[in-house]
């Protein structure tokens, strides 16, 4: 009986790394900015559906809820903090601006 053997995964070249502060916080700007933009310009065009306006309120509850929990944790950095806002503004971004 021949017994298979499993190949080793290749080593990425780069290592995955955490952003730092203040790359986080522009990218948390620019997101923002974006989402804010996108969203204004819809509402004022009356495209805005009533769905897009229950995701604003419900994704900041959702991002607020996540740093109350995160903030319990001893020794939480602002980075960790930071996080649920920055996962939610930047996925806002590509969402929205395929539109």
């Amino acid at each position: 009986m021949t017994v298979k053997r499993r190949r080793a995964r290749p080593t990425p070249i780069l290592p995955v790394m955490t952003p730092i502060l203040p790359v986080m916080m522009a990218e948390l700007a620019l997101a923002s900015a974006q989402t804010i933009a996108h969203r204004a310009t819809m509402a004022a065009t009356g495209q805005c559906s009533q769905a897009e306006y229950s995701k604003m309120v419900l994704e900041k509850m959702t991002a607020m809820q996540q740093m109350a929990l995160a903030a319990m944790v001893p020794g939480v950095t602002a980075l960790a903090l930071l996080t649920p806002w920055h996962r939610a503004a930047t996925r806002n971004s590509k969402r929205l601006g395929g539109k």
